[in-house]
């Protein structure tokens, strides 16, 4: 499978239409919680993501619920190590203490970019927890905005992402 055919897959099992009251017109919408719950597809992606991986990457990092999945299977397929950063009751980001990550290269990785804000906290955490790490890379099924990569280059974090939402239109 290429890249189109992947858009395709993820046009047809993800995109659809819904209407917005009080105008009763059908709005083109992607609802990107469908990409995670087709293990097909989430399969398909997860290689494809792996395949653009640097190879100074040592450590991958799922952000939130969103980029578990991804995370998991791009770590299986890629042989590196998988960590996780969840959200705690109060909707706050943290990362297990106690993990041996010192000057490690990792990759963050979640399902969709919008405004960029949960990455920008992501690298925070990881590099003030973990002195010498670097989370300077963040990889994403779907970029929702170039506007906002400019922020997350301006934070430190390159964009990697197999599509932007223009591709899924």
């Amino acid at each position: 499978m290429n890249r189109i055919e992947l858009a395709k897959l993820l046009k047809e099992r993800c995109g659809g239409k819904i209407v917005i009251q009080p105008w009763g017109q059908p709005v083109a919408m992607f609802d990107r919680k469908m990409m995670g719950k087709d293990p097909m597809l989430l399969s398909k992606i997860c290689n494809f993501m792996a395949e653009k991986i640097p190879e100074e990457t040592e450590i991958i990092a799922g952000i939130g619920i969103g980029g578990i999945d991804f995370a998991r299977g791009i770590a299986k397929r890629s042989g590196r190590k998988l960590i996780i950063l969840e959200k705690d009751e109060l909707g706050k980001l943290f990362i297990e203490r106690d993990l041996k990550l010192g000057g490690k290269e990792i990759m963050l990785i979640d399902d969709t970019v919008c405004r960029g804000d949960k990455a920008i906290l992501a690298k925070r955490i990881v590099e003030n927890s973990y002195p010498g790490c670097k989370a300077s890379d963040l990889s994403v099924v779907v970029s929702r905005g170039k506007v906002f990569e400019n922020r997350l280059r301006e934070s430190g974090i390159r964009v990697r992402a197999l599509f932007d939402g223009e591709d899924l239109r």
